[in-house]
This record gives C-alpha cells, sequence and structure tokens, in this order.
C-alpha cells in the first residue's frame, strides 16, 4: 500500500498528485440551492455587512429583500419607476447593481436599467431606509458600468459610466468627471469600467476598462488598460496595458490586488486572445499571470474574511463558479447543484462571517429565470481527486504516435470521475494547436491493488489515455495540460508538462524508413542514425537525415529526441503515383484492409497496434477506431483480451478526423479512436492474439482480432535501466543492432549484457524492439 498526505493544495507526492475540490454540505445536500425570488431573473446580490440573513437582489422587476437568508422575499422597489426588459414592459425598472454602504448598511444604491426601449438609459437611486423608499439621485447615462463606496468615508463614491470616471463627496447627490477613456473617433464602442477603491488608504483608486477597437471585418478586438489614482482621482498613471474586466483589492495587504483580464481577441475561447487573471503584490507594479481555469471571468471576488480565498464566475463553456483557496494559485470548480448553461451575473458573500457564498443567475438555459444561489462554503469538505499524469512525462521530447495518458479517482463516495480534457498549446500557452475529450474510465487492475483502502469501484475504473499523433504539432516545446471533470460538476487542471515534439524531417507521418545507406553510433545516452532516408506518405517527399534516439522508462522503447535535414529530394513520381498518394490522404495505411460488418446497424472497425503479425515489446500503444453504421449510434466500449484473458475495457471514443475523412459518409466516424498503453514485458516471447470486442449503443457486438509476436528484453518484464555506454551498434538490412546494451529489471534489480534489434514500425511512428537476447 502506498502512503500519502492530504494536501491542502495540488501537489505532488510520490509521484501522483493529490487534488481537492469544493464540495459543500448544505441543508443535508451537497449542492447550491436557488433561494429565490422565484420567477425573477436576478442582475446583481448584495448583502448586509452587519446582518448577514438580510439580502437584496436586484431583477428584472425592481429590487427584492429577504431577511431570512433568501427563505422569503418581498418586494423592495418604492419609488422605483416602471421600465421595460428587452422590450416588455414591467411595473418596475429593472436593476442591474445593489450597492450597499458598508458603514451604515440601511443605505443603499441601486442602478437601475432599461433595456432596448424608446429611453435607453440608466439611473442611480438611492435608499436610506433599507430599501423601504428610493430617491432618484439625478445620476442618469446611457451606460453604467458599477459603482463603489469609499469604505472609510461611504459619502464618496465612484461609477464608470459613459467611458467616464465619475466621483462624488455627498452621498450621490454631486458628480464631477475625474476621467475620461480616450476612444477613436468614430468610437466602436463604449468603453467598460472597473472601480476598486483601497481599503486602508481609500484616497487610492483603480479603474480598469476594455473597449472594442474596431468594427465589422476591420475588427481588431479588444483595448484598454488598468490605471491607479492616489489622490482620489486627480491625477492618474497607467500600470498595466491590458484590458480589464474586474478589480478586486486583499482588504488586510491592499498592495496585492487582482485584475480579471478581458480578453484582447474578438473571439474569447481563443487562446492567443489573452485575458485569464493576473496578480500584484505590490500595488501594480508587476504583475504575475496566475493558472486561472478560463479566459474570461466575467465576475471576481474576494473573500473579506479569509483574502487568499477568490471567487469567480465564468459563462463560458459551461464552467460557472471557481474558487481559489490559496490567493489564485490554483482553482477548482463549485459547480454541484448549479443548473448547465446558466448566466451568472454577480458574486457576494457575508463581509462579517464569509460562511456562505451568493450567486446572482440571470438565465437558466433558455429560460429568462434564475435566482439567488447559495452555497455554504465554511462548511465545503473536500472532494479530493488521486491523479498521476504518466505519459507523457514532464520535460519528455516525443515522437510518432504515443498516448496521453494516465489514471484518476475520487476516494469518496460522494463523486466519481465523468470527465477528461485535454489541451496542447505552444509553452507560453498562447497558441492552441489540439483540444479533445479523452474517454474516461477504463479498467485499472494495477491501481486498485496499490489503493485497497478506497472504493474498489473507483480505483478500478481510473485509467484514461487516447493516442495521439504529435507529428501533426510543429516541431518544438508544448504545453500538454490536463483538465478532470468529476460527477459533482467540479473540474481540476493537472500541473502542465512541458514536452518537446520531434519530427523526423519534419514530417507528420512517415511511410519509408530507409537504412540502406544509414550509419550508426553512439554518443552518451544516445543512438545515432545517420542518413536515413525518410519518407512523408501524404505528400510523398523524401528527406535523408540525422536521428537520434534515447531510452524513456516509461514507454520501455527507444524514442526520437533530435531529428536534423540532410537534403531533401525531389520527388521522381508517375502522375498516376501522385494520384495515388492523392487519394491515400482519406485512406490512410492503417485504414487500408479493414475488417467490417457491412449489414445495417452492424460496426465497422480496425485494430491497428500492434500491427499484424510483427512484433511488438515494452509498454505498447493498443489501439484501434470502430463505430457503428447506424447514424447516431455510439460505441459503448471495447473489451480487450490477450490469449483469451480479459486486459481491459477502454472506453470510446476519442476523436479521429482521420477516420471521418476515409468514412466522410457516416458523423460517426468523427469519434471512432481508442487505445490503451499495455506492458507487452509481462508476456511470454513468440506468438499472441489480442482480440477486441466491440459493443454500440444499439446492443450489436463485433469482434476483431490481430495476431502478433512478442519479445521481452533479457527476459525481464519492466527495464528501468537501459546503458549503451561501451555497446555497439550496426545496421543490418532493416534492422538496427545494438550489442552489449547493460539492462536492469525493475523488481529483481538483475542485469544482464544483451543485444538489442530494432526496426521501423509504420504503425506506431517508432523503432520497435523485435528481438532481444
Amino acid at each position: 500500500m502506498k502512503a500519502f498526505s492530504r494536501l491542502r493544495r495540488i501537489g505532488v507526492a510520490l509521484g501522483f498528485i493529490w487534488m481537492q475540490t469544493g464540495h459543500s454540505s448544505h441543508a443535508g445536500v451537497e449542492a447550491w440551492t436557488n433561494r429565490g425570488p422565484v420567477g425573477r431573473v436576478v442582475l446583481a446580490v448584495a448583502v448586509d455587512p452587519k446582518a448577514p440573513a438580510t439580502l437584496y437582489a436586484g431583477t428584472d422587476e425592481g429590487v427584492f429583500k429577504s431577511t431570512n437568508s433568501g427563505a422569503s422575499w418581498g418586494a423592495a422597489s418604492t419609488g422605483l419607476p416602471p421600465g421595460s426588459f428587452f422590450g416588455d414592459p414591467r411595473a418596475v425598472v429593472p436593476v442591474a447593481f445593489i450597492g450597499v454602504n458598508p458603514v451604515q448598511p440601511t443605505t443603499l444604491y441601486a442602478v437601475t436599467q432599461t433595456i432596448m426601449s424608446e429611453l435607453a438609459e440608466q439611473r442611480i437611486f438611492v435608499s436610506v431606509n433599507g430599501g423601504g423608499n428610493w430617491s432618484d439621485t439625478g445620476f442618469r447615462r446611457s451606460k453604467i458600468d458599477t459603482l463603489v463606496i469609499d469604505p472609510k468615508n461611504p459619502a464618496v463614491l465612484y461609477t464608470g459610466a459613459d467611458s467616464v470616471v465619475y466621483k462624488s463627496v455627498d452621498g450621490g447627490g454631486r458628480w464631477s468627471n475625474v476621467f475620461q477613456v480616450s476612444l477613436p473617433n468614430p468610437p466602436p464602442s463604449p468603453a467598460t469600467i472597473a472601480l476598486a477603491v483601497d481599503p486602508v488608504t481609500p484616497t487610492t483608486v483603480y479603474a480598469g476598462y476594455h473597449y472594442q477597437s474596431g468594427f465589422g471585418i476591420g475588427h481588431t478586438g479588444f483595448t484598454g488598460v488598468l490605471m491607479k489614482s492616489t489622490n482620489g482621482g486627480v491625477n492618474w498613471t497607467t500600470i498595466s496595458p491590458d484590458p480589464v474586466q474586474a478589480i478586486v483589492i486583499d482588504p488586510v495587504t491592499p498592495s496585492t490586488l487582482y485584475v480579471a483580464r478581458y480578453p484582447t481577441g474578438f473571439i474569447h475561447d481563443d487562446p492567443a486572445a489573452g485575458g485569464g487573471v493576473a496578480k500584484s503584490t505590490d500595488g501594480g507594479a508587476s504583475w504575475a499571470l496566475l493558472n486561472f481555469p478560463a479566459l474570461l471571468a466575467n465576475v471576481l471576488m474576494i473573500d473579506p474574511t479569509t483574502p487568499t480565498t477568490l471567487y469567480a464566475a465564468i459563462n463560458f463553456q459551461n464552467q460557472r463558479v471557481s474558487r481559489s483557496t490559496d490567493g489564485g494559485q490554483s482553482w477548482y470548480f463549485i459547480n454541484y447543484g448549479l443548473p448547465d448553461f446558466l448566466t451568472l451575473s454577480s458574486l457576494a458573500v457575508a463581509p462579517s462571517t464569509g460562511a456562505t457564498l451568493y450567486a446572482g443567475v440571470s438565465y437558466i438555459g433558455q429560460t429568462s429565470a434564475g435566482g439567488v444561489f447559495d452555497i455554504d462554503v465554511a462548511g465545503l469538505v473536500a472532494t479530493e481527486m488521486l491523479a498521476n499524469f504518466e505519459s507523457p512525462e514532464a520535460g519528455q521530447a516525443v515522437s510518432g504516435i504515443g498516448v496521453i495518458r494516465g489514471w484518476t479517482f475520487v476516494p469518496q463516495q460522494r463523486a466519481d470521475i465523468k470527465n477528461v480534457y485535454v489541451s496542447v498549446s505552444d509553452k507560453d500557452n498562447s497558441v492552441s494547436f489540439a483540444s479533445f475529450f479523452v474517454p474516461c474510465c477504463s479498467e485499472r487492475g494495477d491501481v486498485r491493488a496499490n489503493y485497497p483502502q478506497f472504493p474498489a469501484s473507483h480505483t478500478l475504473n481510473s485509467g484514461w489515455g487516447a493516442p495521439f499523433n504529435w507529428g501533426v504539432l510543429p516541431a518544438g516545446d508544448h504545453e500538454l495540460r490536463v483538465q478532470l471533470e468529476n460527477t459533482a460538476g467540479e473540474r481540476v487542471f493537472l500541473p502542465p508538462h512541458l514536452v518537446t515534439v520531434v519530427k523526423p524531417g519534419d514530417f507528420e507521418f512517415l511511410d519509408q524508413f530507409g537504412l540502406s545507406a544509414a550509419r550508426a553510433s553512439i554518443t552518451g545516452d544516445q543512438v545515432t542514425l545517420s542518413g536515413v532516408v525518410v519518407r512523408e506518405k501524404r505528400t510523398q517527399q523524401q528527406k535523408q537525415i540525422n536521428a537520434r534516439f534515447q531510452w524513456f522508462t516509461n514507454t520501455q522503447s527507444l524514442g526520437l529526441v533530435g531529428s536534423e535535414t540532410i537534403s531533401t529530394f525531389s520527388s521522381q513520381q508517375s502522375v498516376m503515383s501522385r494520384l495515388l498518394a492523392a487519394v491515400s490522404v482519406g485512406l490512410p495505411a492503417h485504414l487500408g484492409s479493414v475488417a467490417t460488418v457491412e449489414a445495417a446497424g452492424g460496426i465497422t472497425g480496425y485494430i491497428e497496434s500492434p500491427a499484424d503479425n510483427q512484433a511488438a515489446s515494452g509498454i505498447s500503444i493498443l489501439r484501434g477506431w470502430a463505430f457503428a453504421e447506424e447514424v447516431g449510434v455510439p460505441i459503448h466500449s471495447v473489451e480487450l483480451t490477450l490469449d483469451g484473458e480479459a486486459i481491459g475495457t477502454v472506453s470510446c471514443c476519442s476523436p479521429r478526423a482521420d477516420v471521418r475523412s476515409a468514412f466522410f459518409d457516416n458523423p460517426n466516424a468523427s469519434f471512432s479512436g481508442w487505445g490503451m498503453q499495455y506492458n507487452l514485458g509481462v508476456l511470454p516471447p513468440g506468438a499472441h492474439t489480442l482480440t477486441a470486442k466491440m459493443t454500440a449503443g444499439n446492443g450489436i457486438t463485433q469482434t476483431f482480432s490481430r495476431s502478433f509476436f512478442s519479445a521481452r528484453i533479457g527476459g525481464f518484464s519492466f527495464i528501468d535501466q537501459f546503458d549503451v555506454a561501451g555497446a555497439t551498434v550496426r545496421i543490418e538490412g532493416a534492422e538496427v543492432v545494438l550489442g552489449g546494451v547493460r539492462v536492469r529489471d525493475k523488481d529483481s534489480q538483475q542485469t544482464k549484457v544483451i543485444e538489442v534489434r530494432l526496426r521501423w514500425f509504420e504503425h506506431a511512428q517508432a523503432l520497435g524492439i523485435v528481438a532481444a537476447n
């Protein structure tokens, strides 16, 4: 049994990661709860700082008040005028913002909003009796973004409206312009302004903004900056060149502040668009971008009782509410009980206790009804996840077709793993190359054996993985990110892995790896093959390269770590061969001899690896693809057996664009990939049969088989040392022969000196060991 420590934050322990996601207990139910007001679109929520059971909700029809933590609500809109909401008349004007005086909380400010009416305007109203009556301050603009109150002198107010920062020193009676955003002429759009006041030195004010910086086809994205004033708005200095959505300040250490950056790109889901959350610990002099799980935090809030705790509302990709308890270094989602595809308008927490988090929800799905949801964050207990990102290892060179894999499980019975998401970007996480869903979870008997203290169904069904062709990426460094989601709707990121993609000849997929004119040598721990002739399948272009290989324990194979092109050959193909090569792009070689069931309701599929009647060894990729002939019917599972013994059930299916291009008439082919890694070193040398039983959602099953030969390196099942120092290397035909290699078995620590033979395997896009003795 492995020992581990229960970490309070994401960390590495004994090679795996122990994570916590938020999970709460409220009234015996571990979920957010909708407290009402029933049928209302909630645009704002606020809490009385001295009486935390008193709540205010700005809705599509005025203000509602509760004095019992949302158990019941009453209208608190006397004095507010009628209005309209997206063209629909309302007896009371919608209220988009509510501010509570921190010193005298019976004094409230409400920003009203008339939407899509003949009178498009917003106004600021004030109440001095807790919402009993409201009076118009006389301030009205076409667009009011926010309102903040000086925490020490609450008669001082700031608001952002119509691209201007205004200040009042008499509780909203009179307003003066203290900053004007400089917009292009004509302005493409008004600026959206965010404000924050230093709670210790309130003459220090921060103002950030963003605005659309172009029209239509000429749209160049969003522009904006963050500014700081140390004299109450008289003078301003730019402290960050990034567009801003929200600003929060640590109430205990006000030199620490957080900014939700607005994406600069027009498409918010483009990682190149910037965004995210940045942190400064020196009053804005310098900034660090945090590991925030989304591009845009629509709302950002700090817990005044525990300033290292942050909350963010994310209205994108159904991510909803995220929480950090370590000053923004790591984040997890707390979504259990929140409906899917909602729109979050605001977040609030009681300043005196911090015990309950409130979320204002304006829309749920396509309905125009939301509510004030709450969750007991004081009783938030850990929904922990144990995880191990096994392959590729951080810092490893990768090439050919590999498997991105690992395992994870929830130790408690309250939730289980639901989804695994993988994304690949450049090393700065600014350009996204791939993003896909990985089926979860397949059986991992080794994980169950290592963690018998946890529920067996969780530890057994913990594996995840998907084959991936590293050749489709540009050569160089890339960042690999994995996000896990459990059935409670919570998500966490594993620490990213930086990998280096190496491409022989800078080609995507090789159908030739010629050694006839090559030379072999050993330098240090690397084997170099010089003068190898390689050919790319798609273009049929040929190059002569030098390729360097190194032993990787996690794959039990020699992996490509470097490639340099010596020369490029001009293709001498005939017109007919070029046509055939072009046609083959739609039907890759590994899709060629396909075993199919052509009858309606049948399954089309293929075992790609190991290759038929070829040798395989080490930790190999067992992979293939399958899809149901009946459109709309998924493949539920792939059961794998070796020589009649079950080795695992693989979840299906991952994206396969190549299969879809070959079978373009069936959309099921888009998600048809399956794969898992298996240590063939545990098999006796000789012939073996791999069988894959595919089961479709309509109950149809189909079995495919593949014969291959296994080779054990030195008769060992797992090698933890592969030493080529002092070894010899030569080329014999299509094989690379290493003599005098010293290997060590991990379990017994026994060492042997052996000869190893390797051959290029097209299906794996790698040199595979065909014999070792």
